[in-house]
């Protein structure tokens, strides 16, 4: 069954449903510390957003194990205190969690594109599977941050 659908979100304030925010609140990464590291970033692009969002995500579905292999071969680096992967030169973080008892993937951008299509492609970026995506904040630093979450199967 494909329920990405029943769990996309339009990212308007508001309109996720109380489950999906529950979920969020478990499983999205804070923000990179400090407007000004943040501002030190590029924006990340809504296609490379949500490609990366696929990949190292999606694709690592359902126990994401492949998603940690590729943030450690990739531009990110691991910062234990907070257990969230971030990226060295865009405004991008990724966090591997556990979302009741499931594993998920959660991935947090600053763009300065259209927040709205940035939503769209993180929002399709799964036929299968439990896919969330909302904006987080429409103007910090000039840029909309959004978050996109997916849910894996029930741990073994």
């Amino acid at each position: 069954m494909n329920r990405a659908r029943q769990g996309r979100t339009t990212g308007r304030r508001g309109a996720i449903s109380p489950l999906a925010g529950a979920l969020f609140a478990l499983a999205s990464p804070a923000l990179a510390s400090g407007e000004d590291a943040r501002a030190a970033l590029a924006p990340a692009g809504a296609v490379e957003t949500a490609q990366m969002f696929l990949t190292i995500c999606v694709e690592t579905q359902p126990d994401f194990a492949v998603a940690e292999v590729l943030l450690a071969d990739g531009p990110f680096a691991y910062q234990p205190a907070d257990g969230i992967w971030y990226h060295q030169a865009l405004d991008l973080t990724v966090k591997l969690v556990d979302v009741r008892g499931r594993p998920g993937c959660s991935l947090v951008a600053g763009t300065e594109e259209n927040a709205r299509f940035a939503l769209s492609l993180l929002s399709h970026a799964a036929a299968d599977g439990e896919v969330y995506a909302e904006l987080i904040d429409e103007d910090t630093l000039g840029r909309s941050y959004l978050r996109a979450l997916v849910i894996g199967e029930a741990f073994q």
